[in-house]
């Protein structure tokens, strides 16, 4: 065992900064909002929150390509305000700037909801979460749980996971990797984005969490994901911490929890494939097979 880790810390020592991809088009000027929204008003507020978003995103107007906003930054369905946010996004864009934000959908015929990232304006492409919150945003064992559920007073608790095999946002130029809240903890399921992505993002509301390690564990957890494929990743969360990461898991700036903030940056969209991208766990899980194995083996045979 101990031989097995000075190797993998040696490899690690020895591959440290290897560039693994490359550039893939122009460098994309970013800015990130954090609008920091008290979890016990974001539900209620919609009209004042939606007033603090866009007034904090017209002053960046024509001065950066893409604008970032939070897990359910519109805490609603974007159908009950389309025609308000499509007319803030035609006025961006026709000034070279795109916003995307995270925000609730609704299927037309099922009827079913989903915790999403999207664009702003009229095309309805998304990326619908997958890793749901137990009992946050639905309730197992429904069936046997059901008098349970009026006991869970948390909005929107009813949500339907997204598929696993969802491409990536094309947004402009650039092909985006999303991810919502935790689901930077699943390293197989950015592994999937990002190999048709160009920069990741993670948009989560840590507000749940307070001051507590999670938004530190989380921001750990994105850097570690930007790492192992090689792409930058734009983290934008409800209120903290918000960072730009590049495409080694260094982070380029944050800012601090619980601030209304506008963080600006500039990223280097990024293709190519890392080793983990091209294997996966494989190597992980071979060298912990011949951990287990090999002792007794070894034994058998002297």
């Amino acid at each position: 065992p101990l031989a097995a880790v000075l190797l993998v810390w040696a490899g690690g020592a020895v591959l440290d900064g290897r560039d693994w991809g490359q550039p893939a088009g122009s460098p994309a000027r970013v800015a990130l909002v954090q609008g920091n929204i008290d979890q016990t008003q974001k539900f209620g507020t919609l009209e004042p929150t939606l007033e603090l978003y866009t007034d904090l995103t017209r002053g960046l107007a024509g001065e950066v390509d893409l604008v970032l906003w939070p897990e359910t930054a519109i805490p609603t369905f974007y159908s009950r305000v389309d025609e308000r946010m499509n007319a803030f996004a035609a006025d961006m864009a026709a000034q070279g700037t795109r916003v995307v934000t995270g925000v609730f959908v609704q299927d037309d015929g099922s009827r079913r909801y989903y915790n999403a990232v999207r664009a702003l304006g009229p095309e309805r492409e998304d990326y619908r979460k997958q890793h749901l919150v137990p009992f946050g945003e639905y309730l197992p064992l429904r069936g046997l749980l059901r008098g349970f559920a009026q006991f869970i007073r948390v909005p929107m608790s009813d949500i339907a996971p997204g598929a696993a095999d969802q491409p990536p946002l094309q947004v402009g130029t650039y092909a985006l990797g999303p991810s919502v809240c935790y689901e930077a903890a699943y390293p197989a399921t950015i592994r999937r984005m990002a190999r048709d992505a160009d920069i990741l993002l993670n948009v989560s509301n840590d507000a749940w969490f307070g001051d507590s390690t999670a938004p530190a564990q989380h921001l750990q957890l994105a850097r570690t994901r930007a790492l192992e494929t090689g792409r930058p990743m734009l983290r934008a969360t409800n209120t903290g911490i918000s960072a730009v990461i590049d495409h080694r898991g260094r982070v380029v700036d944050s800012v601090p929890q619980f601030q209304v903030a506008v963080l600006r940056a500039t990223v280097e969209p990024r293709r190519g494939a890392t080793p983990w991208l091209q294997w996966g766990s494989s190597p992980t899980l071979i060298v912990v097979a011949l951990m287990l194995f090999a002792p007794p083996l070894a034994r058998r045979l002297s």
